[in-house]
Formats: structure tokens, C-alpha cells, sequence
């Protein structure tokens, strides 16, 4: 597969369509590049690119996205702002200035597409069939739409098509081929490809998003990190498969091959490498995947927050700082009872409305600049305070997650802009000085690709929570901790951590989680139905089951509804790919499902059952029946019920029921 198709000669073919041509010369004097032709100016009048003089010209390119909305990238990379001037004395056409600081347009345009220096049609060691090359073959032609903007004197530079030349040099000439470029295909596919990134090494997704985001209107165009970018990618490719991609060649179409994708193909498939991961964190990683909240209930000093700080040291790489830069600690005070200390608030002490900013909120800007890695938010005693109160903010947004048309996660905002008033000369809205001045502190250590795009997405849209965000609260049940509202419940999965070995970890230190990418840990569905039509078989199993507990619950307050059935199919789904056991031994896909709906029975069912003798005997009673015998419909006589945890939780919170009443919690 190529996107280049070879033509006659240099001239383009979209010229009926476009307003002047653009022509480049790599070897007259380190390049120069072209304007010529006639075309319409603002008044309808034809004239000749002379009017241009003076001008700043910013190349800009339009193109269909995936979804068939219209998008558009501008280049105005500092080294792509090129003074246009007349080419000389009586001539109509005009150049474009490329100078020490500037790079010629064949380069700043072929970096956007993730075209590399070597870019071969047939075979990557012949450069007679080369598109690209370092120092012979370039970018040849287009023509161009231009849209003038008088007031700031500069003109947009709108290419319609692309032909690049090959084959010649000043030693060798009469040998120039020809290529057309299919940009629009070129980048319709590069978007695919990031929405299905989970089917790319992590590394290669990552370089791959990069193209994908700048394309989508999420960062803006930065040449220099584009090259880097696609270098990038070659040596990856190279390195990991040396038998298939030879190095030089143009990487996309390797790619698309990796993938086996279209733009159209957006089915969902479990991407973790499972033979990394010890069993011991198997529950952990699949709740974060099946929904990024996580509650940690158990007496103290069993490693809650431990663990979390290990699982973000494993997705950072970073073992051996003491907190890695994915990792924030939050230690909830017993007088919090508004989102004031964690999210933010606006004083007025000196006179001026300034918004000083909430640990919380500091964090997920950071998540924010680094989409890449998994970040990790541990609220330390998390019910020493009413958590629907302090929290209110965080637990309205959360419920908001939903899938986008980029297969993205996205949620509303936690804070939204504050305007002041509308700007009486173009209509636009202007925001309230202590918000903007937010986000600039906010945005002060952004990393300088990110900044604009960041910046422009908070001013705008406010800030929500990103993808990469995962928060999980340490829990400890005593006299003088808050109980959990089933409003909290409802949004979270709970993992108790009771069990103490007094023996373990005196061999070693502490079992290592190893490496953990991105698609490991980061969801990329949230509800059911964006995994139940290529995951049917499984999901109608696990219908069964969840009906017939919810038979049981009937007439009870601890009745399940929809957001608890799409956790359910997400967990079992997300841990499909886990094929053995803490032992090490293979498990059937029978085995593999009972486990999963024994703990997602016990994170989200168990939870909710609270009250005295008359409100929870009677469901314990009938909840304990129908485990037993829906668990086993997927054993047979294999089923141990003395290694079922949401049934050994049963019998423990029936224990606790003769002192008149019951709850999950120790």
C-alpha cells in the first residue's frame, strides 16, 4: 500500500479548483520557493501574486476527518512564517523567504504528514523510485487557495494538492519522476490508527497520537517534534521488526499493516499483556480499567496506599524515586465538608478575585500534559470527612464519562470558564481576570507542545477530568470515620484488603507489578454497550447471572440498575485476557468467568447491603442461595464455595448481623 500515485510530470492536477501555483527549487541556492499564476483576489479582481508583497504567508491545510467533518491545520510554526517578496525585476511571480531561521515549505509540509527523509515506493534501497530523500527529491509543486487577511497582513496558504519529484540531482538530470500525494487518505488513516492504539506497541501509540492530536485540534503543529516524531517511529519499527520494515521507507503503511485497521474499524479488544502482570495486582488493574475509582477498605497497615503508589511507579517506569511524578497524596482533614481545600476557591483578601488553586486541581492539569501515562490520585483516610460532600464536585463530573466520536473518554467539566463580558468588536466572549489568570499559572510548567492547545481547551470549554486520571481512596471503618452514602458506592469499585500474612515479604522485599503501559491500565470503554456486540457470548452470560441476583434483591434498596450491569460486563470483559491463576496454572475461559463474577460481585453488589435484621437478613439468605448456585452453573462440580470471596463476605456480614445489624465494612 502507498499513498503516492506516479504522474507524467510536476504540474498538479487541481488547478481548476485552486487560485495560484506554488513551485520549488532544491537546487538553486539551498531552495527557493515559488509563487506564481493569476488568481481572484477579495474584490473578485484577477491579479497576479504581486499583491502579496509584504505579506506573511502561513500554509494551512483542510481536510475530512474520519467522521466526515471538516477540519483544518494551520502550520504557523515559527520556522513556517515566510515573508513573500518579488522574485525580481519585471517577473509576476513572487518567493517566499525561507532564511536561517525558517525550514522550505516541502519540509514543513511533509513533517505534518509523518513522511521521513527516505520515503520509497517499491523498494526502500532503490532511490531512482525515492519520494524523499535528505538531500535530492522534494515536494515539487502545488496549488493553492489563498485567503488574505489585510488587517494583519497575512495570507493563508491553502495547498489542494501535492506532487513530489524524485530521481534527479545536478549531476544527474533527464531523470525526474513524478509522485501524487493523497493527503486526505494519508490522514484519515494516521486518526484510525490512533483509535486503535491498543493494538500498537505503546511507544509506537504514543508517537502515533502525537499526529493524531495535532490533526484533531488538540496541539498545535510543532515541526521540530514532528520530525523528531517520525524519526521516532522508523527506529522503533526498525528495532522491532527487522525482518518486515527495512528502515528508510515510508512507516505508515507498516503500520496500517500492524493494525490490519480501517478508518471504520473501532472494535474494542482487550490490550493487556497479561503474562507481565503477578495475579496479586490482576483486581486492581482490571477495576481501574472498568472504572478508574477505586476504594480500598481494610484495617490499617495492609498497604493501601502502597500499592497505589506502586502501580504508579510501574506505569512511570520511575523506581526509584520516592513519588514519582504520576503520584499525588492527599491526606482528607476531618473538618472538610466542601470541595474549598481539595478542588479550590476564590478569595478576595486583597481586594482582587484570586482563585487559589486546590491540590486536587493542580493534579489533574498535570494528567492533563502528560495524556501518555497513567496518573494517580490517592486520597489518604478517605472517609475521615463526608465524601459526597468535599467530593460533590468530582462524583457529578465522573458520572458524566462517556465515549467520543475519537474514542476517547471525556467528562464535563470540574471547573468552568467565568466570562466578564462580550467583546463589542468581534462579539467574543472575554473571561474574568482571576481565570485566566489560572489558567496561566496552571499552565506555567506545561511542556511548550501542549501549552496553546491546553490552554485554549480550558479557556473555552473549562477543565475536565482527563483519561489518564485515576483516583482511589484508602478506607478504614471505625468510631471515627464517615460511612459511605450509596451515592459514593454507586460510582466506585471497592476491593477489601484485610487478609495479613505476617510472613509475607520477609524472603523479599515486595513482589514486583513490573512494567505497566498505558493500554494496560487506561479504559477505553464505559459503558456496555461499547463492548457487548464483539463480546456477546460472555455478556449474555453474565446477564444471567446479574438477573438473578437482582431477582433476589427485588423490593430491597440494594436493587442494581444500569450503571452497576455495565460494570459488571466491563470487569468480566477486562478479564477475559487473564488466563492463569495466583498459582501460575491455566485456567478455562468456565473458570476465568466465575472467577471475575465472584470479586465484581463482592466490589459492587456486597457494598450496598447494609441495615439491620429485618432490612438485609432475608437478602443475605437468598443472595448466599443463588451465588452458590449461579457460580457453579460455570464449574459444575469443580465449585468450592470456600474459595468464593463475595460468599465467605456473605457469611462474615451474616456473622455480624446477631448484634442486630450488618454492613460490608469491618
Amino acid at each position: 500500500m502507498t499513498y503516492f500515485t506516479e504522474v507524467s510530470d510536476y504540474k498538479t492536477y487541481a488547478n481548476e479548483n485552486a487560485d495560484f501555483h506554488f513551485s520549488y527549487n532544491a537546487n538553486s541556492g539551498g531552495g527557493q520557493s515559488f509563487l506564481g499564476g493569476m488568481f481572484a483576489d477579495e474584490n473578485g479582481t484577477i491579479t497576479s501574486p504581486t499583491i502579496l508583497d509584504g505579506f506573511v504567508g502561513v500554509f494551512k491545510y483542510v481536510f475530512k476527518d474520519p467522521n466526515g467533518q471538516e477540519r483544518s491545520i494551520i502550520l504557523d510554526d515559527v520556522k513556517g512564517k515566510y515573508e513573500i517578496k518579488p522574485r525580481g525585476i519585471g517577473s509576476t511571480s513572487m518567493k517566499l523567504g525561507v532564511g536561517t531561521k525558517l525550514e522550505s515549505p516541502s519540509k514543513l509540509i511533509s513533517a505534518l504528514f509523518m513522511l521521513p527523509p527516505t520515503c520509497a515506493i517499491k523498494n526502500p534501497n532503490n532511490l531512482d523510485v525515492s519520494i524523499l530523500s535528505s538531500n535530492n527529491y522534494w515536494l515539487q509543486s502545488m496549488w493553492l487557495k489563498c485567503v488574505i487577511h489585510n488587517t494583519s497582513k497575512q495570507v493563508e496558504l491553502i495547498p489542494i494538492d501535492f506532487v513530489y519529484c524524485g530521481g534527479n540531482s545536478k549531476e544527474r538530470q533527464g531523470n525526474d519522476r513524478f509522485f501524487e500525494l493523497d493527503a486526505q487518505k494519508r490522514l484519515v488513516d494516521i486518526i484510525s490508527l490512533s483509535q486503535n492504539a491498543e493494538r500498537l506497541p505503546n511507544d509506537l501509540s504514543q508517537c502515533i497520537d502525537f499526529f493524531s492530536n495535532i490533526y484533531l485540534g488538540k496541539t498545535s503543529f510543532d515541526y521540530n517534534t514532528c520530525i523528531k516524531t517520525t524519526n521516532k517511529i522508523m527506529v522503533l519499527l526498525a528495532k522491532n521488526y527487522p525482518d518486515k520494515y527495512a528502515g528508510i521507507e515510508d512507516p505508515l503503511p507498516f503500520l496500517m499493516s500492524l493494525t490490519n485497521s480501517t478508518n471504520q474499524d473501532k472494535q474494542y479488544k482487550p490490550s493487556v499483556v497479561t503474562d507481565s502482570i503477578p495475579d496479586t495486582f490482576r483486581p486492581y488493574i482490571t477495576a481501574i480499567r472498568t472504572k478508574p475509582f477505586l476504594l480500598l477498605a481494610g484495617i490499617s497497615g495492609t498497604g493501601k496506599s502502597r500499592i497505589v503508589r506502586e502501580l504508579a511507579r510501574a506505569c512511570s517506569g520511575d523506581y526509584d524515586s520516592q513519588k514519582p511524578q504520576n503520584f499525588e497524596m492527599i491526606q482528607v482533614k476531618p473538618n472538610w465538608h466542601d470541595s474549598s481545600d481539595i478542588l479550590g476557591y476564590v478569595s478576595r483578601v486583597s481586594g482582587t478575585p484570586v482563585f487559589v488553586a486546590g491540590d486536587f486541581l493542580k493534579f489533574v492539569v498535570k494528567a492533563w500534559e502528560y495524556p501518555e501515562m497513567p496518573y494517580f490520585l490517592c486520597l489518604d483516610e478517605m472517609n475521615l470527612a463526608p465524601v459526597e460532600q468535599y467530593f460533590a464536585e468530582f462524583l457529578s463530573v465522573f458520572e458524566s464519562r462517556k465515549l467520543n466520536d475519537e474514542h476517547e473518554i471525556t467528562t464535563d467539566p470540574i471547573l468552568k470558564p467565568e466570562f466578564e463580558k462580550i467583546n463589542a468588536e468581534d462579539g467574543t466572549p472575554i473571561l474574568k481576570p482571576w481565570y485566566s489568570n489560572l489558567i496561566g499559572e496552571l499552565l506555567s510548567g506545561c511542556p511548550a507542545d501542549k501549552h496553546f492547545a491546553l490552554k485554549m481547551q480550558f479557556e473555552t470549554v473549562g477543565i475536565s477530568l482527563p483519561q489518564n486520571l485515576i483516583v482511589v481512596g484508602t478506607v478504614n471503618m471505625d468510631e471515627t470515620t464517615f460511612s459511605f452514602s450509596r451515592k459514593v458506592l454507586d460510582r466506585a469499585m471497592t476491593i477489601e484488603m484485610n487478609t495479613v500474612d505476617l510472613r509475607s515479604g520477609l524472603d523479599n522485599k515486595h513482589e514486583s507489578i513490573g512494567k505497566i503501559s498505558k493500554n494496560e491500565i487506561i479504559a477505553d470503554s464505559v459503558e456496555g454497550v461499547d463492548i457487548y456486540q464483539n463480546n456477546k457470548e460472555v455478556c449474555d452470560q453474565v446477564l444471567d447471572f446479574l438477573q438473578k441476583v437482582n431477582d433476589v434483591l427485588e423490593g430491597s434498596p440494594f436493587k442494581i440498575a444500569y450503571r452497576t450491569r455495565n460494570e459488571f460486563l466491563i470487569y468480566v470483559v477486562n478479564n477475559l485476557p487473564y488466563k492463569k491463576d495466583k498459582d501460575g496454572v491455566e485456567l478455562s475461559d468456565n473458570q476465568n468467568i466465575e472467577r471475575s463474577l465472584d470479586e465484581v460481585t463482592c466490589m459492587k453488589i456486597l457494598p450496598r447491603i447494609e441495615g439491620d435484621e429485618e432490612k438485609t437478613s432475608r437478602v443475605l439468605d437468598e443472595l448466599e442461595k443463588v451465588l452458590k448456585e449461579q457460580l457453579a452453573v460455570f464449574l459444575g462440580d469443580g465449585f468450592d464455595e470456600n474459595k468464593s470471596i463475595s460468599l465467605k463476605k456473605i457469611k462474615e456480614m451474616k456473622n455480624r448481623l446477631k448484634s442486630g445489624y450488618t454492613s460490608f465494612w469491618s
